[in-house]
């Protein structure tokens, strides 16, 4: 159990630190051979989720789902860490640093509906044209 929304937060910000200290590696060929290149991950619900259960030995999802009125009290801090990790990604894409965008809209429930319905079948005749020689 976790004393405190603070408590929660600061747990937010050890695990933002954790992310920023071990960015990804990724390999990438030029010209002058295969080049590694230090990423920054995002922040995560599921990273943040795993980062807890491994140091703090805690589940916190009913913490984050706010599933019950008992959780009620850290509703501040959960809107907090979720503004911030929504921000981190959808902030991310939009600048290039990560580059899933579609993957991103729908971690972050963004949807961009476009209307290609057709509203009815346009009938094509093709007709042979006789080319007779004379």
């Amino acid at each position: 159990m976790i004393g405190s929304p603070e408590i929660l937060l600061q747990w937010w910000d050890e695990y933002k630190a954790h992310v920023d200290a071990n960015p990804d590696s990724i390999e990438e060929a030029t010209g002058k051979g295969v080049m590694v290149r230090k990423v920054k991950k995002p922040y995560l619900r599921q990273g943040f989720e795993a980062w807890c259960f491994r140091n703090k030995n805690l589940d916190v999802h009913h913490y984050l789902d706010q599933s019950d009125e008992s959780y009620s009290n850290f509703r501040g801090v959960v809107t907090c860490m979720r503004k911030e990790w929504e921000d981190d990604q959808i902030g991310g894409t939009m600048t290039g640093r990560y580059k899933a965008p579609n993957l991103t809209a729908r971690l972050n429930g963004i949807t961009d509906n476009q209307n290609t319905k057709t509203e009815g079948i346009q009938k094509i005749t093709i007709e042979r044209v006789s080319q007779d020689k004379d």
